[in-house]
């Protein structure tokens, strides 16, 4: 769905897919060129999921469609099985990652492409071929070469690349406040790891870093040196700022006193004008919209939304203009920073 008057009209711009398909992946570099990823087929025999891209230069008016062939598409007894992520840092330069099943043989769970020529061809992007991570999850694409990747099934692993996807960096980020969660968690995997000490079991993985428990989302960056990235921790949420495009991080704000069942997820968030906005379910059951400026104190604003309602996903244009989406569907607008709220859903 497309609007040019901020929700006020809608239009359907579906592109033409494959009959059985349907939309896996969607991406829009800016207001005229996207793509939309169609998967269809069986995904439950090998070989029997395939892919179609298409993609638009004017808004959805009109669509290209091309298939994707996977490369090594067999590789260690995985197949894929679903899909699919999509970042592009330009009209030619993009990412595509893909799910697949577990085999004895490989622990790789998924697949990551790249493609030089806006999705007409594809090649393997990692140095290894197939991602060894829980999960290929959201991606941002900064250059050709840079880009962001949310990784494992609990967004507990954050990772970056600076040579186009061949290789990834971890990120870990501890929380500068610690609640008795935190430090219950220190103490098992300390425990874990006397327990296994000396033993047949010492060649076990343990969590390999203290924060193992954080919740990571994509950075966002004003310009090429400075962004933010937000990360949940039990009972916490800290915004992290950077000044030198990624390499080192600190803690610029936070947030205590999540509800219960927000410390296994990750709570939503969105910079704009240096405010930072979270959407989160507090102790009290209602939906509330925080705002936290810089050095400024915490404000919150009850969102128009049933109780108990998690707000799904966020955006903020400015200060004032900003978008939900609650996990009723409802597309919620405001223009006043979050004081008043105005159903938009298609």
């Amino acid at each position: 769905m497309w609007t040019s008057s901020g929700g006020t009209e809608w239009e359907d711009i579906t592109p033409p897919g494959p009959k059985d398909g349907w939309i896996s992946g969607i991406f829009f570099l800016d207001t005229n060129r996207g793509w939309v990823l169609f998967a269809h087929g069986e995904p439950d025999i090998p070989g029997g999921l395939q892919f179609d891209l298409a993609s638009t230069d004017n808004a959805g008016a009109s669509w290209s469609m091309r298939h994707v062939t996977v490369p090594d598409r067999r590789y260690a007894g995985s197949d894929i099985l679903h899909g699919g992520s999509l970042a592009f840092a330009d009209s030619v330069h993009g990412w595509l990652g893909l799910g697949a099943g577990l085999s004895a043989a490989s622990r790789g769970t998924g697949v990551l492409l790249a493609t030089e020529d806006g999705g007409e061809t594809w090649k393997l992007a990692t140095a290894t071929g197939w991602d060894t991570h829980d999960e290929i999850g959201p991606m941002l694409m900064l250059t050709p070469k840079q880009g962001w990747m949310v990784s494992g099934g609990a967004n507990d692993e954050l990772l970056v690349t600076r040579d186009g996807g061949r290789t990834w960096q971890s990120i870990e980020l501890e929380s500068p406040v610690k609640t008795d969660l935190m430090r219950q968690y220190d103490r098992n995997l300390e425990q874990f790891e006397r327990s296994i000490a000396g033993t047949k079991l010492a060649s076990m993985q343990p969590p390999q870093h203290p924060s193992s428990y954080a919740a990571y989302r994509l950075p966002t960056f004003n310009d090429p040196k400075h962004g933010y990235v937000c990360v949940t921790y039990p009972g916490v949420v800290v915004l992290f700022a950077t000044e030198d495009g990624g390499v080192t991080w600190k803690p610029d704000r936070v947030l205590t006193g999540l509800h219960d069942h927000e410390q296994d997820t990750t709570v939503v968030s969105a910079v704009a004008d240096s405010t930072w906005f979270t959407g989160r379910v507090p102790k009290n059951g209602m939906p509330q919209l925080t705002k936290l400026g810089p050095g400024a104190s915490a404000t919150d604003t009850t969102m128009p939304a049933p109780e108990e309602s998690a707000v799904r996903r966020m955006s903020f244009a400015t200060v004032s203009q900003g978008w939900v989406v609650t996990n009723e569907s409802k597309l919620l607008a405001t223009n006043d920073g979050g004081a008043t709220w105005t159903d938009i859903t298609p």
